[in-house]
């Protein structure tokens, strides 16, 4: 039995939100294909994290006031994250960064002690992650904004093991433009399924 650590991370209400709806779609195909797993949910937005900022004004306690331990210990307890985030601004959303702030702390999730080459060495390297990303623009249409490259490539600098996505790209292209997210989303049940099988 693995213990899933599931965190939501989007910007919009649940029913007009893609990227809820897409977590929501992956969770329940993986539950379909790993019953047995224990699944623990945060919506990242009644967290610490929609409140306490890291900024210069903040810098002394931020990690104490966000309880930056507490997350740690989580992801260290987990063997397998899914995180949802929606584009932001070419980014990722305010709680999604404001999570990777408070949790990429140096010599508790990546470190350059053990490193031999000069570069860091992630401490999650026990982990799986999902991420489940969703944009308006299609795929690699802002190749300089890409939120989806930033998370990858942040969890695998933190170490984890396995890093793959589930993401719907051009929700804002016409051919989406008469549909609620939930029809979308089903189009990709399939896909999800393939994934939640690999993961």
């Amino acid at each position: 039995m693995a213990k899933v650590l599931v965190l939501s991370g989007g910007l919009s209400e649940k029913e007009k939100s893609y990227s809820s709806q897409m977590l929501d779609l992956f969770v329940k195909t993986y539950k379909e294909v790993h019953p047995n797993d224990e699944l623990e949910f945060v919506d990242l937005n009644t967290t610490k994290h929609a409140e306490v900022f890291l900024s210069r004004n903040t810098f002394a306690t931020y990690w104490k006031d966000v309880e930056s331990d507490k997350w740690i210990d989580k992801l260290k307890a987990a063997d397998k994250v899914i995180l949802s985030c929606s584009m932001t601004n070419f980014g990722p959303t305010a709680v999604v960064k404001n999570f990777i702030d408070s949790v990429a702390v140096a010599n508790k999730t990546f470190s350059y002690k053990y490193s031999k080459k000069g570069d860091a060495v992630g401490l999650l390297d026990h982990l799986r992650v999902m991420i489940v990303t969703t944009q308006g623009a299609p795929k690699d249409w802002y190749l300089w904004g890409s939120h989806t490259n930033w998370l990858i490539g942040t969890w695998k600098f933190l170490g984890a093991k396995y890093v793959d996505t589930f993401e719907l790209n051009g929700t804002k292209l016409s051919v989406f433009a008469d549909k609620k997210p939930y029809d979308v989303v089903e189009e990709f049940r399939q896909d999800a399924l393939e994934k939640a099988k690999q993961f």
